[in-house]
C-alpha cells in the first residue's frame, strides 16, 4: 500500500448466490476522500484461507485480490501498468526482468514493503524446502534466481526465454511480508487471523459463514 492510500471498509456477505449491486446504490460524493466507504457484496462460496500461495476457492481468491497488491496491474486492454513497481525493464538478451518499487510502500501493519519482501516471496516458491508444494506454476524450470539489488530494486534472472514470465512474477503472484511469512510454514499457513497485505483494502474481521469486513 502506498503511503498516500486511504484504507476503505468493505463488508462481504457470504451467501449461496452472488448478489448484484445496482449502479444506483453506489454513491460517489465529491468529498468522498473524507468519508468512510462501506460496500456490501454477496459472495458465492465459503473461504478456505487467505494464503495466496495455496488458496483454491474462488471466493477467497476474490478477497485476496483486494488484500494483496502485485508489482504490475493488467489493464482492460491487456497492457501492463506499474503498480507496486514504479517501472520495470526486460532485457531479452541477458534474460533479466527488473522491477523498481515505488518509494514509501508499506504493509497494512505499518512495516516497510521492500524488494527484500519480493525476493523472499519468490524464493519461497522456487528455492526453498517448500518449493515442491508451492511451485504449482512450474517457475523453477524457468527462473534461475531472484535477487534484491537494494531496498527498491529486484531482479529476476531467467534460465531461458519464457513468454509468460512477466505475467507470473509481475501481475499474478503478490509479494508477501517477510517479517510474517518467514516464521510460518507457507504450505499449511491459512492466514485467517489477520492477513497483512499491501492492497487497497485492509482486513478487519472474518466471521465464518457470515461476513468478511475489509
Amino acid at each position: 500500500m502506498r503511503s498516500s492510500d486511504r484504507v476503505l471498509v468493505m463488508a462481504l456477505l457470504l451467501t449461496s448466490t452472488l448478489a448484484v449491486v445496482p449502479h444506483q446504490s453506489i454513491l460517489v460524493a465529491s468529498n468522498a476522500v473524507d468519508q468512510e466507504v462501506v460496500l456490501r457484496l454477496g459472495m458465492p462460496d465459503q473461504i478456505d484461507n487467505f494464503n495466496p500461495l495455496i488458496g483454491l476457492f474462488a471466493a477467497a481468491g476474490y478477497v485476496r485480490g483486494m488484500l494483496y497488491d502485485t508489482l504490475l496491474y493488467i489493464s482492460s486492454n491487456g497492457t501492463y501498468i506499474p503498480w507496486l513497481a514504479e517501472y520495470y525493464r526486460v532485457d531479452t538478451d541477458r534474460l533479466l526482468i527488473e522491477f523498481r518499487l515505488r518509494p514509501n510502500l508499506y504493509w497494512h501493519d505499518g512495516k516497510p514493503l521492500t524488494a527484500h519482501d519480493v525476493e523472499f516471496t519468490f524464493n519461497l516458491i522456487i528455492a526453498s524446502n517448500y518449493s515442491d508444494k508451492l511451485d504449482k506454476w512450474g517457475l523453477r524450470r524457468y527462473i534461475e534466481y531472484v535477487k534484491a539489488l537494494d531496498d527498491r530494486t529486484v531482479q529476476f534472472k531467467l534460465k531461458e526465454p519464457y513468454a509468460p514470465a512477466l505475467f507470473y512474477v509481475g501481475a499474478l503472484i503478490p509479494p508477501l511480508p517477510r517479517h510474517i511469512w518467514s516464521g510460518v510454514d507457507p504450505t499449511t499457513f491459512k492466514n485467517m487471523e489477520n492477513p497483512v497485505g499491501s492492497g487497497p483494502f485492509k482486513f478487519l474481521r472474518y466471521t465464518p459463514g457470515v461476513s468478511i469486513e475489509l
